[in-house]
This record gives C-alpha cells, sequence and structure tokens, in this order.
C-alpha cells in the first residue's frame, strides 16, 4: 500500500482489504496483521497508524476503521457485518475485488476522456499551423501574380494574421489548457467531481447509465457476499447510485417492492434495473444457495458492458477528429487554390 490523504483512493481501500484478506486467510490476527504491515511499509502509514491502537485494545475492525474517519460507510457496515457473520476474510476479499473494479472504471473513463481531447489539441495545432504559416505563402504567391487573397480565402488569411499577432498568448492558454487536462487525469478527486455533475445531467444515457448499474451491482455483490441480508445489501448498495438521479429512482422501487415481500429478482425486473435474463440468473443462483456468486457473476457482465461501452465511444472519437480535421483543412486549401487556379489559367 502507499501512503494516502484523507480521501482514500480506490486503489488504496483494494489493496488494503486484500492485504487483510490474505493475512487473515494465513490465520494471523487483524492486530497482528496492522502490525505486520507498519513494518513491511517503508514511509509510515498514517491510517494504520490510527487504526493499530484501536485494535490493540481488543475492539473490532470496524470500529477501529470507523473511529479514524477516513474510510466509506459502505466498506465499514460491509466489514461490520463479515465481523458479525462470522465472513470477515469473504467481506475483506469481495471488498478488494469491488474497489479494485472501481478505480480501473476510474482510470477507463479518464483515459476515454483524455484520448479525445489529445486528438482536438492536435487538431487545433493543425489548423493554426495552416492558418499561421500557410497561408501567407500562398498569399505571397498571389501578390506575384498581381492579385490578393479574398472572400474566404482572405478572411482566413486574416484571422490567421490575427492569430500570430497574439500567438504568445496562444502557447500560454495551450500550456493551461494542457496542464489542466494532465491535472484531471491524474488527480482522482478532480475526475470524480467532474463525473459527479456530469452524471447528475445524464443519468439517462447509455453510458452513464451502465456505468452506475455497473457500480451498482458490484457493490451489490460484494454486501451479499460479506453475508449481508438482501435489504441491508440493498441499503448500502443504493448509496452508490445518488450521483445518478435516474437510476436511484430505480434503486428506490426496487428496495420497495422488496419490502412489499417480492423477492430480489423480481424487484429487480419490476424496477428496470437487470433484465429478465440476469433476473433468472439470480433466482437460480438464490435457489441453488449461491446467490453471491450469481451476483458476482451479473456485476462482472455489468462492467465488461461499462468498458465496451466506453470503448466503443472512445472508438467513434477518434475518426470523427480526423474527418473534421480533413474537412476543414480541406476547405482552407479549396478556398486557396480554386482562385488561384484561375489566375493561371486566365494567365495561361
Amino acid at each position: 500500500m502507499t501512503k494516502k490523504e484523507k480521501n482514500l483512493s480506490n486503489e488504496y481501500l483494494s489493496d488494503f482489504c486484500l492485504e487483510l484478506s490474505m493475512l487473515l486467510h494465513s490465520g494471523i490476527g487483524i492486530d497482528d496483521g496492522v502490525h505486520l504491515l507498519m513494518k513491511q511499509n517503508k514511509q509510515e502509514d498514517p491510517v494504520l497508524k490510527k487504526i493499530s491502537p484501536v485494535l490493540d485494545e481488543g475492539r473490532p475492525l470496524s470500529s477501529a476503521l470507523t473511529g479514524c474517519g477516513m474510510f466509506p460507510e459502505y466498506m465499514v457496515n460491509a466489514i461490520s457485518s463479515g465481523e458479525k457473520t462470522g465472513r470477515l476474510e469473504e467481506s475483506l476479499s469481495s471488498l478488494s475485488a469491488y474497489y479494485d473494479k472501481q478505480e480501473r472504471l476510474s482510470r477507463h473513463i479518464a483515459a476515454a476522456m483524455f484520448y479525445p481531447f489529445i486528438l482536438m489539441v492536435i487538431m487545433l495545432v493543425i489548423v493554426a499551423v495552416i492558418l499561421i504559416k500557410v497561408l501567407p505563402v500562398f498569399n505571397s504567391v498571389f501578390n506575384q501574380l498581381g492579385s490578393e487573397m479574398t472572400g474566404l480565402a482572405g478572411a482566413l488569411l486574416s484571422f490567421g494574421y490575427f492569430l500570430s499577432s497574439i500567438l504568445p498568448v496562444l502557447f500560454v492558454i495551450l500550456a493551461v489548457v494542457i496542464i489542466l487536462a494532465v491535472t484531471l487525469f491524474l488527480s482522482h478527486n478532480a475526475r470524480e467531481k467532474i463525473a459527479a455533475g456530469y452524471k447528475k445531467k445524464h443519468s439517462k444515457n447509455g453510458i452513464v447509465k451502465k456505468i452506475a448499474l455497473a457500480r451498482f451491482s458490484s457493490a451489490l455483490s460484494a454486501g451479499m457476499s460479506s453475508g449481508l441480508n438482501i435489504e441491508d445489501a440493498m441499503s448500502m448498495a443504493s448509496s452508490f447510485t445518488n450521483d445518478t438521479p435516474f437510476v436511484k429512482e430505480a434503486v428506490e422501487k426496487c428496495s420497495a417492492k422488496i419490502d412489499e415481500g417480492s423477492s430480489l429478482w423480481e424487484a429487480l425486473e419490476q424496477s428496470g434495473l437487470f433484465s429478465p435474463a440476469y433476473c433468472n440468473i439470480i433466482a437460480l443462483g438464490i435457489k441453488s444457495g449461491s446467490g453471491d456468486k450469481a451476483m458476482a457473476e451479473i456485476a462482472r457482465r455489468m462492467q465488461t458492458d461499462a468498458d465496451e461501452s466506453i470503448e466503443k465511444a472512445v472508438g467513434m472519437a477518434e475518426p470523427a477528429m480526423i474527418i473534421i480535421t480533413s474537412i476543414i483543412v480541406g476547405i482552407i486549401i479549396l478556398a486557396v487554390m480554386l482562385p488561384l487556379m484561375s489566375i493561371m489559367s486566365a494567365i495561361g
């Protein structure tokens, strides 16, 4: 694990849960395990230093994490349930897998946003070079032929001269934009804030909805694997849909159906959260005593579906940017070459 600040990243949480689950599997207690982790870390970890004294007092891990005040409520509740049901190792393992999925999804989304941005910057640079450097050369040719660039070509030339006059400012703006983009790509918190704002406005859209359902199903799977009953697992998983109102409404409808006596698979289908095929898998899993495994498989499939949707969107961005750039460059060349060809024909 690496040293993190107060807002713990999904990567840290995943590593933390994985290491503790491995220690439990090897027969080492939580308190001894935390001390072992502290010895192994080359740098002091403030999180481990905060929870270690609480564990030394004989209190459970969930109490130590609550007192630390740096861990998500969902994670603390899942661990508390694992302690009560005697499935702490399974809880930690499922939580590790959950937060690992969320970290990979977050990075995937960041890459999906960053790649089209780079293409757009390259496109703008190409167009700017043509306007600032290439058009003046053509203008000198026109002047040598006793003419001048007019119409669209003249307007583009004037715009190119304007860009050339503010070139230092353009370099500063470009540098600031690139720095902000890189910061956004590297900063987990910044990405989360921007993504949250976007999801609130577009929660009904395909990709946003798929991502929200993938997070919800993963959280529900982790809750069920921790030994939580269906109602508690649903309640905890619903907290991950707060930033997507449309999905949040469907989850609340599903919870209401369960409270009325409907089975989990019936409530999920009636609320529109899962497809009938997925609901059938859950029904068979619960009836066979492996509902948590069935939900884990559904979560995996939904995660894959969300990843494929993101990759498809990114795949469409590249040719779109290339087509737009080609059209713009083509318009500029035609605006210059057609009048030039007319002049050459008249001279000839």
